[in-house]
């Protein structure tokens, strides 16, 4: 019973906490942090806070879509799940998923495979900047497979998506890295963040509202990474 109390209480305060965010990025970057934090109760009061807040729910998917790539399928089919039970898949598809391809043509052209190629560098060279090619080296080095997969399908297929800005892309990246307590990636995506834009006081607001279902503990880790690199850039 009291878990369930306490679950409720923690419900109202995501709630509001998105409803009073200071803006729709940073309401849907703690919404990929809830992925990461993933209790189906919390997504769900999420999902029906950023739809008060009308927030635009194709941007919404595409948070949820990506979040495959940090939190992992299970957790974003989870999302995908509460998303779905809530409002109705036309609502938050983008128009070129409904007519594109059905579930029977899944194949990529030739064409699709070089421009996800070409997306992917380009991206992933913006958000790592001047630690492009040392990330390029040290991925490859270990294994060539891994680093395929970030340009193809993580920069190129998932991330370059024209349904959501760039910096609330990396916002809800960050999001999800904190929360999931993930210091490697978590100081690369800081960086990211910053190097497309985002300022040192929205990510400060983001680490404010993530507080209200994470752990102080990680919160005050966050902080102190982003001053570290704040003061190294």
């Amino acid at each position: 019973m009291n878990g369930t109390i306490q679950l409720t209480q923690q419900a109202g305060k995501v709630s509001q906490a998105i409803d009073e965010a200071q803006s729709d990025s940073i309401a849907l970057a703690a919404f990929s942090g809830l992925i990461a934090h993933s209790e189906s109760f919390l997504t769900k009061r999420a999902i029906e806070a950023l739809i008060e807040r009308k927030v635009s729910l194709p941007e919404l998917y595409e948070v949820l879509l990506q979040s495959y790539l940090f939190c992992g399928f299970p957790r974003m089919l989870d999302a995908l799940f509460d998303l779905a039970a809530l409002v109705e898949p036309n609502s938050y598809l983008p128009s070129n998923t409904k007519t594109k391809r059905n579930s029977s043509q899944l194949a990529y052209t030739a064409d699709e495979s070089m421009s996800y190629e070409k997306r992917g560098r380009d991206l992933i060279q913006l958000i790592y900047g001047k630690n492009y090619h040392k990330l390029e080296h040290a991925i490859s080095k270990m294994s060539p497979d891994v680093f395929r997969l970030m340009i193809m399908e993580g920069y190129g297929k998932t991330l370059s998506r024209s349904g959501l800005d760039v910096k609330t892309r990396e916002l809800a990246v960050v999001a999800a890295l904190v929360v999931d307590r993930r210091p490697r990636q978590l100081r690369a995506h800081l960086r990211g963040a910053l190097n497309v834009g985002v300022t040192p006081e929205t990510l400060q607001e983001l680490f404010r509202v993530l507080a209200v279902f994470t752990p102080e503990a990680t919160i005050l880790m966050s902080a102190n990474m982003l001053a570290e690199v704040l003061q190294n850039s």
